[in-house]
């Protein structure tokens, strides 16, 4: 029993070395609400809340990073992969006015045969933070470009659309959008 043990152990290793990992830096916007900074009040900050009625200059950005690994040796299809963010106000107190965002999620990428171009579809959880938190589930599509001899790095294009779970004060329950570019990395 310990021999079978040791060699499903072994056996098992090994194919987790075959999968395929992937890490992305990424920058963009937010589309359908606004980080609005926050201004004194009689000596005291209100905390920021994503609003869509600010004033149209009012612009929210993000950037983060993120990992993907393939959940199946030898087939590209499926990943898991984790990310985190930070979204920003475009005027203001940038730092103290950062909302973070934590994004677990599951992917489908639809690798054409030896093609650079590899489109995917993916979906999770996403949990905002700042002075309080926030849930939503995401939704999204992407495509990234392979380059390179051995296409190992890569550029990416992705959207996603952000639906809240529960009632916050703090993100006035609005749904919106993140548009993402970033570069890409993976390691066979």
């Amino acid at each position: 029993m310990k021999l079978f043990l040791i060699l499903t152990c072994l056996l098992c290793s090994g194919v987790l070395l075959a999968q395929e990992t992937s890490e992305y830096v990424f920058l963009g916007a937010i589309h359908g609400a606004t980080l609005s900074p926050a201004t004194p009040n009689n000596g005291i900050l209100p905390p920021p809340t994503l609003s869509l009625t600010e004033i149209p200059t009012t612009n929210s950005y993000l950037a983060g990073l993120g990992f993907q690994r393939d959940i199946i040796p030898n087939f590209d299809h499926f990943a898991l992969g984790i990310d985190l963010g930070s979204i920003l106000p475009g005027q203001g107190k940038v730092i103290d006015n950062a909302v973070g965002t934590f994004s677990p999620d599951a992917y489908f990428h639809w690798a054409f045969f030896n093609s650079a171009l590899e489109p995917y579809f993916m979906g999770g959880y996403s949990l905002l933070f700042q002075t309080s938190t926030a849930n939503y589930y995401n939704l999204g599509f992407g495509v990234r470009y392979w380059t390179g001899l051995n296409q190992t790095f890569g550029f990416m294009a992705e959207g996603r659309h952000f639906s809240h779970i529960n009632n916050s004060t703090l993100f006035n329950n609005q749904n919106f959008w993140e548009i993402r570019f970033g570069v890409t990395f993976r390691q066979k």
